[in-house]
């Protein structure tokens, strides 16, 4: 149980760092990257379709888009950083 160890305040940097735009611009640029995901999840459509996906770490919510696209039935997106109002109005959008 060395997790139940760590004092929360440990996180925050860790956290901290994805609550900028910043680094979710420099990953949504990198098109490789995206693409592949993108791909991986839209090739594997019967994997998604009528399924509930958990999005931990959802960050702008691009993958939680993808897995609606392939059809999943619900998708529950979280995120422990304030970009998660951001992706709320991405995904309003």
């Amino acid at each position: 149980d060395c997790v139940g160890k760590v004092p929360l305040e440990s996180d925050e940097g860790y956290f901290n760092s994805y609550a900028h735009f910043g680094i979710h611009y420099e990953m949504l640029s990198d098109k490789v990257r995206t693409e592949s995901y993108k791909n991986a999840i839209l090739k594997n459509i019967d994997s998604f379709k009528d399924k509930l996906v958990l999005d931990l770490g959802c960050g702008t919510g691009i993958l939680s888009m993808f897995s609606a696209t392939a059809g999943a039935k619900k998708v529950y997106a979280l995120d422990q950083s304030d970009v998660i109002y951001h992706a709320m109005d991405i995904i309003r959008e």
